[in-house]
């Protein structure tokens, strides 16, 4: 699929890129479909973009690097797992 975002230009992306959030991230209940988008020259910060709304997207970044004292403590609420791990951004 091809989706073109004011915030990150044309995206070439599959339904198997796509991260699905069932209820969607409130207020925005009808985008259940973000794809991220990392950019070396953007790191830390990268893009959580929606593939249903085109004009929505998130600015993300890693858990750790913004607090890094309650990291730990956020990854272990969420069980400690590695999908945890790798999700966990704020």
């Amino acid at each position: 699929m091809q989706l073109l975002s004011p915030r990150c230009g044309i995206l070439e992306c599959g339904e198997s890129d796509a991260l699905h959030v069932a209820e969607g991230i409130a207020p925005f209940d009808k985008a259940t479909r973000f794809v991220m988008v990392a950019r070396e020259q953007e790191w830390p910060f990268a893009w959580l973009q929606s593939l249903d709304e085109p004009a929505l997207a998130f600015v993300v970044a890693p858990l750790e690097l913004l607090f890094p004292d309650r990291a730990e403590e956020a990854l272990n609420a969420y069980g400690g797992s590695d999908e945890a791990s790798d999700l966990s951004l704020i």
